[in-house]
């Protein structure tokens, strides 16, 4: 074909040109619905999205030829307008009324600042607001051939989900790709573009995609990681208690032995930081807001017994820790969540120093166990909640386990043990591919504490026990009969179940002793090192014992919700809390599948569900990437002709064998004429085949496939002997002159 008529487009061209266009928006508008996708499986109604949104796309369609443009946005902004106003009737009351003029503001500002959707109490009734108005606009705009408009439609909404942090850097890229496609089809379909043109955009788009895999830092996109990272360089050592409003569940750890603060309080404790409520499958999500603390704060449910606590910080602290539950706060500017945890206004420096009064929970064991199942409406609505996608293996598994138990307390310590039995203790993992819980459950041996918080707050949610995800630090290290040290490795992960009439009650389901003594030797080692600032107050002499038994600071019996001594301090038969009480019931899980036998865990070296042969394929974002990669890499070849040369490079070299005789001596003289024409010049129009090897190359081997060639053509007449023969004499051939010139060798590559 020659070089002007692929520069003049055909009808079928532009026609493909615009169906590239239309995909092109399709992969746009499909990042932003992919969004809002996430946040209906996190927290339930993917049917009536899928449904609200395919109505909208089929009415545009039908109608986009009846409606002008303005009919048609006009309908966009009305579907939102219902949306929201649905929406909002699902608001709490409260939230009316504190609400006022500069309330909105700060919440608008909240959203285009990275205040994530999921954040919001009722994010699935947003989602299903939003989703149809812009979906009705970019289809009825697509089918209307407004490609530009539909793909800036389809950009700005991409934008705001950006904006929020909801739309992570693999979903961005996607967007922007298919935007930049979306233009540049149009732009070749109305300009009539050519071949080369949609090769040159191919690689455009590549490009984008290879130079965005380039870069190291994008800021301002997905979750925080919850834990630092992979592996365990000297970057990683680090707390794994988080600030941010958004945590994910990563791999390896190693955490710092750096001393964070110390403690002076009448007792032990876990010392609660953050509070997590919405489990997204690979992370947790803290909704609501922060609001101003108001002392003193309303009480708490059950009987309580006051303990007066002074933090005092040794490097910098970003996060407010305290006994569960703080009543009243000096010394520092807080705020309160809507998770019922204090969150820090101003960061710490060393030195600096709190006080805090906290109520805690002054309850027996026996009594938390006699408990029920009334819980109050709004701790159902917000601790119930699973992702959609969460295996019925977890639930099935659970219910397993605790069908025996007495009451859903019981079953809480029921599952508490199974887990602290069943699985081990490493810092040493891979991140989970799937969900966290069930990857957990079911193909992974070993793990640290986030990963037994976040099963165990899966599990119990499954039974329909309010339960949620804890982050802070455990006791630290007793130097004196009232002072604790704290240190990085003392930040934990754990549990949290709400027991009708007693409020919060913690519970740990990771294996205390293998935690302790992986702490033990990484503080000897920093030691050994010379590391700084992994000593204070006298810590270096080791744990503080006392001279003589000086009893509990509550009555025997008593348990306290992170607030007595926790269990490291004790024995490891008792749960955290639980001080010098009764030793635990052990409680029989009910068998599976009406064995005898314990649940069984699965072999992590086994194959998953990943495909065939336990090989995982990756994630659909990725080979669509990896697709569209090909795509750019395949059309730079065809430009820089390096294609067309390792076409070539093989074509000589290999002659496929078959049962047509004739036409494997044909192409046999191809090979040795294109070796030809290159090495010395091409066959003239009308120049027979004798005339013109006789003129450019007498070689005997030529000249022979060139008599087997006539034979075959004209004579019909050709042997097995005879193609093999010829296919033989043009590998020689081609092997000797095209290995020998390097001016043909260029022409190859």
């Amino acid at each position: 074909m020659s070089t002007a008529l692929l520069s003049t487009p055909r009808q079928g061209e532009t026609t493909l040109l615009r169906a590239a266009a239309l995909a092109s928006i399709a992969v746009v508008a499909s990042t932003w619905l992919a969004v809002l996708y996430d946040v209906v499986g996190v927290v339930g109604g993917r049917v009536g999205f899928v449904f609200l949104v395919a109505t909208a796309v089929a009415v545009a369609a039908v109608f986009a030829s009846a409606l002008s443009h303005r009919q048609a946005v006009l309908v966009g902004l009305v579907l939102l307008a219902l949306g929201m106003a649905g929406y909002l009737s699902t608001v709490p009351p409260d939230y009316w009324a504190v609400m006022s003029p500069s309330r909105f503001v700060a919440d608008m500002v909240a959203l285009l600042t990275g205040y994530s959707v999921l954040q919001m109490t009722n994010a699935g009734a947003w989602a299903l607001a939003v989703a149809p108005g812009p979906a009705f606009v970019v289809t009825y705009f697509g089918v209307r051939g407004e490609y530009v408009r539909s793909a800036a439609i389809s950009g700005l909404t991409l934008g705001f989900f950006v904006l929020t942090s909801d739309a992570g850097t693999t979903t961005t890229l996607v967007g922007v790709v298919g935007a930049s496609g979306a233009l540049g089809f149009t732009a070749l379909a109305r300009h009539g573009g050519s071949r080369a043109q949609v090769e040159t955009l191919a690689v455009a788009l590549s490009l984008m995609v290879l130079a965005s895999a380039t870069v190291t830092a994008v800021p301002g996109t997905g979750a925080s990681p919850l834990v630092p990272g992979e592996g365990g360089g000297e970057g990683l050592q680090a707390d794994l208690v988080s600030t941010d409003d958004r945590v994910g569940v990563g791999g390896s750890i190693r955490l710092s032995p750096t001393v964070r603060f110390t403690v002076e309080s009448e007792g032990g404790s876990y010392w609660r930081a953050a509070a997590y409520d919405r489990y997204t499958g690979d992370g947790w999500v803290r909704t609501g807001t922060t609001s101003d603390l108001e002392e003193p704060r309303e009480a708490a449910p059950g009987p309580r017994r006051t303990v007066n606590q002074t933090f005092t910080a040794r490097t910098d602290i970003e996060v407010f820790a305290a006994a569960a539950r703080p009543q009243a706060v000096s010394g520092v500017s807080v705020g309160e969540t809507d998770q019922d945890t204090i969150e820090l206004r101003d960061s710490l420096g060393p030195g600096d120093s709190y006080h805090v009064r906290s109520a805690v929970l002054n309850a027996t064991a026996d009594e938390l166990r006699a408990t029920g199942d009334d819980y109050p409406a709004e701790v159902r609505e917000q601790y119930l909640q699973v992702p959609e996608t969460t295996s019925d293996r977890v639930g099935e598994l659970s219910s397993n386990l605790t069908a025996n138990a007495a009451s859903p307390y019981v079953a809480a310590e029921t599952i508490e043990s199974w887990l602290r039995s069943a699985k081990d203790y490493s810092t040493s993992v891979d991140a989970p591919s799937g969900g966290v819980a069930e990857s957990f459950l079911f193909e992974m041996q070993a793990a640290y504490c986030v990963y037994f918080a976040t099963t165990m707050v899966t599990m119990l949610r499954t039974q329909d026990i309010p339960a949620r995800y804890v982050v802070g630090y455990t006791d630290g290290q007793r130097v004196a009969e009232d002072e604790w040290v704290v240190r990085g490795y003392d930040s934990h992960a754990w549990v949290e179940a709400y027991v009708p009439e007693y409020g919060w009650v913690t519970f740990d389901p990771t294996p205390p002793g293998p935690r302790r003594a992986a702490e033990t030797d990484a503080l000897a080692d920093a030691r050994s090192a010379g590391q700084e600032n992994v000593d204070a107050s006298g810590s270096e002499d080791g744990e503080w014992t006392p001279t003589a038994a000086p009893g509990p600071t509550v009555p025997a019996g008593t348990t306290v919700d992170g607030g007595g001594f926790p269990y490291e301090t004790v024995t490891e038969t008792l749960r955290p809390g639980q001080v010098n009480g009764p030793t635990p019931v052990e409680f029989e899980p009910a068998p599976l599948d009406g064995t005898d036998d314990a649940p069984a865990v699965a072999d992590p070296a086994s194959p998953g569900d990943g495909g065939a042969g336990g090989v995982p394929l990756p994630p659909l974002d990725v080979l669509g990437l990896w697709s569209l990669l090909g795509v750019g890499i395949a059309a730079i070849a065809r430009r820089s002709g390096v294609a067309a040369g390792l076409y070539r490079a093989v074509w000589l070299r290999w002659q496929p064998r078959t049962d047509d005789h004739r036409a494997a001596v044909e192409g046999a003289f191809d090979r040795v004429e294109y070796v030809l024409g290159r090495t010395r010049r091409a066959r003239r129009p009308g120049e027979t085949v004798r005339e013109y090897l006789a003129d450019v190359d007498p070689d005997e081997r030529a000249a022979r496939v060139a008599r087997l060639r006539e034979r075959a053509r004209y004579a019909g007449q050709v042997s097995d002997d005879d193609a093999a023969e010829a296919r033989r004499l043009a590998a020689a051939f081609v092997s000797e002159r095209a290995g020998a010139s390097t001016t043909f060798n260029r022409t190859l590559s």
